[in-house]
């Protein structure tokens, strides 16, 4: 069983990953107007807009590519919480069958004590 979380519990790592990952999302849509204008042909200073335009065309497609990754890293985490909360299930469910499988075995040694102190006794 997990230990509870309290105020001096530390995130785990996909916590983290996941938290710094979700703000960078819109960082990018900011900078497309600037690119809009850089990209312009009119510009008289094209070569430093191509320049910054394929830098900001790298970071939107890293971005997404990260976006992507969150994603598909929160779906492995919703599924192995998932799985998770089987495993706890199926683990309760074989300790209750252990617990029921002791039981029966004392009472079974009871009875054999039992049966081996009458063998034993001498007849009266």
């Amino acid at each position: 069983m997990p230990a509870p979380k309290t105020s001096l519990t530390l995130p785990d790592d996909w916590q983290v990953l996941l938290t710094a990952l979700e703000g960078t999302d819109h960082k990018v849509d900011r900078l497309l107007p600037l690119l809009q204008l850089l990209n312009d042909p009119e510009n008289p200073v094209l070569n430093l807009g191509q320049t910054l335009a394929d830098v900001l065309w790298g970071m939107s497609k890293d971005l997404k590519e990260s976006s992507q990754l969150r994603l598909e890293m929160k779906d492995l985490v919703e599924k192995t919480a998932a799985a998770n909360a089987k495993l706890l299930e199926e683990i309760e469910k074989i300790s209750k069958d252990l617990q029921e499988e002791r039981e029966q075995n004392k009472l079974l040694r009871s009875r054999v004590q039992k049966v081996h102190g009458l063998m034993v006794s001498p007849a009266g």
